[in-house]
């Protein structure tokens, strides 16, 4: 009888020692038994790309020769994004995730020619909205319960809704097309609370596809657009069942 009540005692004590606290079933996706907490994000940063180089070497290359121009437009850098996004988590290491990003960019430059043309000059403008779509499919470096800081890589596809509006002195155009790329992503939450989360990230995508582009004399009636970007944010991430 003695034997029993120790070892029901015994028992008790290890139920009591492993049973999960309160603070740890409200500890969010943490907590080893609840994996299937959303994530929705809100980031701004900035992208680097697409370049237009194809388009850029044909013009400067054919307002030099026509009318002696020695000015030479600038090719696409970047700019200042802003996007948002889910993530559905669906295990300890592993999440789906999906993100809208938008931005703008744009060049210009006025081609001004030389001798027997110096009085010719025609200016160009492109304006190109850049939307991109991503679905991809990530792996979380968490390993216990509290930890603060997960690391994190992914990879998947992105949807490319390209705008571009093309001007040529007082004549503009407007061209769309879509396109798609495949993205790898790496970054690194921490936690703030048992709901937000700060994440710092970077993101790429690597394609190609022709843009279709304002028609001059001689002129090819598209252009190749690298859509080989990158991208680095930071910004909130709030979770929720």
């Amino acid at each position: 009888m003695k034997k029993t009540n120790a070892v029901l005692i015994i028992l008790l004590l290890l139920f009591v020692a492993v049973k999960p606290s309160q603070s740890q079933i409200h500890n969010g996706y943490r907590y080893p038994d609840n994996f299937e907490r959303n994530s929705f994000f809100l980031l701004i940063g900035y992208t680097n790309g697409p370049h237009f180089d194809d388009f850029v070497d044909w013009a400067n290359n054919y307002y030099y020769e026509t009318i002696g121009s020695n000015d030479s437009i600038s090719n696409f850098d970047g700019g200042l994004d802003f996007s948002i996004g889910l993530r559905i988590r669906f295990s300890r290491h592993f999440a789906s995730e999906f993100d809208f990003l938008t931005y703008t960019m744009k060049i210009q430059e006025k081609f001004n020619g030389t001798g027997t043309h110096i009085n010719e000059s025609v200016s160009q403008s492109l304006e190109l909205n850049v939307a991109i779509i991503s679905g991809a499919i990530l792996v979380l470096f968490d390993f216990t319960n509290n930890q603060r800081m997960v690391p994190f890589i992914g990879t998947g596809l992105s949807v490319f809704p390209l705008r571009l509006d093309h001007t040529i002195g007082l004549w503009t155009r407007r061209h769309t097309m879509t396109a798609l790329t495949v993205n790898f992503s790496t970054g690194l939450d921490v936690s703030i609370s048992s709901n937000i989360w700060a994440t710092v990230r970077c993101d790429w995508t690597i394609g190609k596809a022709n843009m279709p582009i304002s028609q001059i004399l001689y002129q090819p009636d598209s252009f190749s657009i690298d859509l080989s970007t990158t991208q680095i944010q930071a910004g909130i991430m709030y979770g929720f069942h």
